[in-house]
């Protein structure tokens, strides 16, 4: 491994995604450091990483460069789902799409027998409640309230909701 230094490599890593993902990174190593150190103290890079309770930089908004004056420190969590947030409609890569109907089967299959474990159940909790549900602030319309309803009373009557 050319970078020995943990934080070096983590500043390098960091640097190539943005750049793989077409988003300047305007920081030096001596920068992005210090910029670690005023958000978390020292123990930054143990706090930091990509699992959900740890710490990422985030773009506000998710546009523009990463430069100290566009950048905020939050929970991976909160980074991942303010990103998919902004996957609706257009921006969705299955927009105008379907599944066939073979990947329909495929999916059903690789889930038939999945339980979630009181751990996986919790995680999920957290990761879905207040401002990380995509429903927050929303409500549905009184059309699609009607649907769910529909579809729910069939459910409970063993009818085929297609």
């Amino acid at each position: 491994m050319p970078f020995k230094d943990t934080a070096r490599k983590k500043f390098y890593d960091q640097q190539k995604r943005s750049r793989e993902r077409g988003i300047d990174f305007h920081f030096t190593f001596e920068e992005w450091v210090a910029w670690w150190e005023e958000q978390l103290g020292p123990d930054w890079l143990t706090l930091r990483g990509t699992a959900g309770h740890q710490y990422a930089m985030g773009r506000i908004g998710d546009t523009g460069p990463y430069t100290v004056a566009n950048v905020l420190c939050i929970t991976a969590s909160k980074n991942i789902a303010d990103v998919n947030r902004r996957k609706v409609g257009e921006l969705n890569p299955m927009f105008g799409r379907n599944h066939s109907e073979d990947a329909k089967v495929k999916m059903s299959e690789n889930r038939k027998g999945v339980t979630l474990s009181p751990e996986h159940k919790a995680q999920l909790k957290v990761r879905f409640s207040g401002e990380l549900n995509p429903m927050f602030g929303r409500t549905h319309s009184e059309e699609a309230r009607k649907k769910i309803s529909e579809a729910r009373r069939k459910r409970n009557r063993g009818e085929t909701l297609l």
